[in-house]
């Protein structure tokens, strides 16, 4: 009975009028679809805009903060090697770094959820090797504080195992060096790759 229904109002329905109808639903159709696609856009430009300027001011605060860890090392580690050349045996009992003290968490963010649809490849590829060196850094320094944090006082110069103590504090501290000359090339990379991407990102602001 349905079936004979319709088919009774399409033979007495005229075919301009059912044209007419169709353009009608696709138009609105068709509207509602541009409508959709364009607010998507809109908002993809502002999730892209946000993305590179959260990008921006951290890059720049941490290209500063690495710059200064350079100068830092530039500063120490020459007078650790000569005390090292002399038969000295430095301090370096006492340091550490607190973790976490950089945005690894944002940079993986971005790098895994947001570049793909933010980024080009020429900023993509940049970002990677940022992370990798972020994580180069963050391990040195584990690796510094194990060091730092086996370091000993040296028993009196007759203990029977003084020679044994401080060779093996030479060889800590020896170690100790090579990883202070490590992140004193990372914090250079880190530096020099934060402002690269940095005036990257400018560019894309523009």
């Amino acid at each position: 009975m349905a079936t004979l229904r319709i088919r009774e109002r399409l033979r007495a329905a005229k075919p301009g009028k059912i044209l007419l109808e169709l353009v009608i639903v696709f138009v609105g159709v068709y509207a509602a679809f541009v409508l959709n696609n364009y607010q998507a856009e809109r908002q993809a430009a502002r999730s892209r805009g946000h993305v590179i300027e959260l990008l921006r001011v951290g890059l720049d605060r941490y290209e500063k903060l690495f710059a200064g860890f350079v100068l830092r090392h530039d500063n120490t580690n020459p007078q650790f090697r000569a005390a090292l050349d002399r038969g000295e045996l430095p301090a370096f009992g006492d340091d550490f770094y607190p973790a976490p003290q950089y945005p690894i968490e944002m940079i993986d963010h971005v790098v895994t959820q947001e570049s793909y649809g933010v980024f080009s490849v020429d900023v993509y590829v940049p970002l990677i090797a940022f992370q990798n060196a972020l994580r180069r850094l963050m391990y040195v320094e584990e690796k510094l504080v194990e060091l730092s944090t086996a370091s000993e006082p040296l028993p009196p110069a007759d203990h029977p195992d003084h020679s044994w103590v401080r060779a093996r504090q030479e060889q800590r501290a020896e170690r100790y060096y090579r990883y202070l000359e490590i992140r004193r090339r990372t914090s250079q990379e880190l530096a020099e790759r934060a402002k690269a991407i940095g005036e990257q990102l400018d560019a894309l602001a523009k």
